[in-house]
């Protein structure tokens, strides 16, 4: 809390965007990805828009986990965008029967996708706060807190270390 109340206080950094968790495991120990992300998702985004029974909420940060071929929103019916694994977005908005989300351009403006909450499509999409290092490889991000605790030692060698900390641009 300390950390994003205190970047959000300088006003310099979005600390949804701006900042990236690194973490070693996804589902072991007291620091995994699936027990960070929901703790992350109310300090960050403790007002986004709620539907009941989903993990999600608006201006949520998410991870597209599969690679695949999405449905677009808007009027554009049957058509698809490509997402690749470990893309992250933001929700832009969402209700009891989708959600819509933008991810980054890759040459003709930002993707938007809609996908309906209960289908296969929506299996592929996580929380993105906290991600592990190896869904990181390859992006880059200005500040990046990187945790591992005792359930991760079998993962953290030196090489995963130097992998996580050169994610970070600035910090």
């Amino acid at each position: 809390r300390r950390v994003f109340a205190a970047v959000s206080a300088k006003g310099e950094r979005d600390p949804i965007e701006e900042i990236q968790i690194l973490i070693g495991l996804n589902d072991q120990g007291d620091l995994s990805r699936k027990k960070l992300n929901p703790l992350i998702q109310d300090i960050l985004n403790p007002t986004g828009a709620k539907v009941d029974g989903v993990a999600f909420r608006g201006g949520d940060k998410i991870i597209c986990t599969g690679n695949g071929w999405y449905p677009v929103d808007g009027e554009r019916a049957n058509v698809t965008e490509f997402l690749a694994n470990g893309e992250i977005g933001r929700i832009v908005s969402i209700d009891k029967l989708a959600f819509v989300a933008e991810f980054a351009s890759i040459g003709e403006g930002k993707r938007r996708i809609r996908i309906p909450l209960k289908t296969e499509y929506a299996k592929s999409f996580e929380l993105a706060y906290a991600i592990t290092c190896h869904k990181s490889q390859g992006s880059e991000w200005p500040v990046v807190v990187i945790i591992a605790d005792d359930a991760a030692y079998r993962v953290c060698s030196r090489e995963w270390w130097y992998t996580a900390v050169s994610r970070a641009k600035d910090r």
